[in-house]
């Protein structure tokens, strides 16, 4: 079943790359070739154990046209090819990345990896692209999210994302394998690290780029506990974020959900939600909407309603059951629910969510007024 209704007309007949669907990101890619580099930022004003805080921070931006081979996912782990051997056994263990699935491994997924961004490619110049700020979410991986960077940076978007150090699943920083635990990994340590995380990311990736990007034009966006992030980065009231997107953000999990009712924010918001969410469940789904209802600026909401909490992630390319959501229904009471097709909730994501990146960073188009969308599947509504 196609849900989209107007897709074609989105397309642009002059680019020949746009004519094949990516199973990745649900839609044709942009007319940009995607580029990809890992770089390290360091936050000189706060220490952890004796030293100055750091971010292995992925980037993913138009790039010039390329034939090079796309980055394999082991490039990920620390910024090159082929690393250390003890790097991809810390990698593969279970409560890192080799969690996600029974017997996975590294080459495992690099031998199955679709992604298409190019490892140190060129950055194109053709304009100076808007900044997209990324916040994984808790226990999560900073490239666990290709549906929503590849497709963006195809669109003519930077877009940046750190591990969050305590609660990233897995992390390196100057060598050293870094997973959750300790102080750091404490709910109110986590809450103020990766709020000034994300400053830092921003920071530092606009000064790495210079005049490839706009720095005026920055959003920011994060999933469950980095849609939290967003929406607790919005309230410092930064004057480069124009747009703001929250993927089942875990609003109702800190301060007695204040930030669902009680933010001041004015960043225009977009909130999305999987209707059978089992990890911020019903009160979480609830909170979330109430951000969007109530929110004080330009606002709208999404619902897939055969969504879950990993619909707004790529774990599907480790495991199709886990990126596709897991556990009872939240609908069907004592029942399970057939989600549905994981590249199509990614078009959901992606058709709304860079529209409204278009909207409110480029000035290009509007918000869209009507579901685009088999209503059945899709609830869309924008304030």
């Amino acid at each position: 079943m196609r849900l989209l209704r107007r897709a074609a007309a989105a397309m642009s007949a002059g680019v020949a790359r746009a004519l094949t669907t990516s199973r990745v990101t649900g839609l044709a890619p942009g007319p940009y070739a995607v580029g990809v580099r890992t770089i390290q930022l360091t936050d000189e004003s706060r220490q952890e154990d004796g030293a100055p805080r750091k971010l292995q921070t992925e980037v993913w931006y138009p790039a010039a046209q390329t034939d090079a081979k796309p980055s394999a996912f082991s490039d990920f782990l620390c910024g090159v090819a082929a690393p250390p051997k003890e790097i991809i056994q810390a990698a593969e263990k279970p409560d890192a990345i080799g969690g996600y699935a029974d017997g996975l491994t590294i080459d495992k997924i690099d031998a199955a990896w679709p992604c298409v961004a190019v490892r140190g490619a060129e950055i194109n110049k053709e304009e100076r692209w808007p900044v997209v700020a990324f916040s994984h979410g808790s226990g999560a991986y900073r490239a666990s999210y290709a549906f929503w960077t590849e497709h963006l940076a195809s669109h003519g978007y930077v877009v940046c994302a750190c591990d969050h150090p305590g609660s990233a699943r897995f992390t390196v920083v100057d060598g050293q394998v870094i997973t959750p635990g300790g102080e750091r990994s404490k709910r109110s340590r986590m809450e103020s690290d990766r709020v000034a995380d994300v400053k830092v990311v921003l920071d530092g990736v606009i000064d790495d780029l210079g005049d490839a990007v706009d720095a005026d034009k920055c959003a920011v966006t994060g999933m469950s506990f980095g849609g939290w992030t967003t929406a607790a980065y919005c309230e410092r009231n930064d004057p480069r974020i124009k747009a703001a997107v929250l993927m089942c953000p875990s609003l109702a999990m800190s301060d007695a959900g204040k930030l669902s009712k009680g933010h001041t924010s004015t960043v225009p918001a977009l909130v999305m939600v999987g209707r059978e969410d089992t990890v911020i469940g019903v009160e979480g789904n609830a909170a979330a909407q109430d951000y969007a209802t109530q929110h004080q600026g330009p606002a709208a909401y999404l619902e897939i309603v055969r969504g879950g909490h990993c619909s707004f992630t790529s774990c599907d390319l480790y495991n199709a059951a886990y990126g596709n959501g897991i556990g009872p229904s939240k609908s069907l009471d004592g029942g399970t629910y057939e989600p549905l097709d994981i590249a199509e909730q990614h078009a959901v994501c992606n058709e709304y969510g860079r529209a409204f990146l278009d909207a409110h960073l480029k000035k290009k188009g509007d918000v869209p007024k009507e579901n685009r969308f088999d209503a059945s599947e899709v609830v869309w509504e924008a304030y």
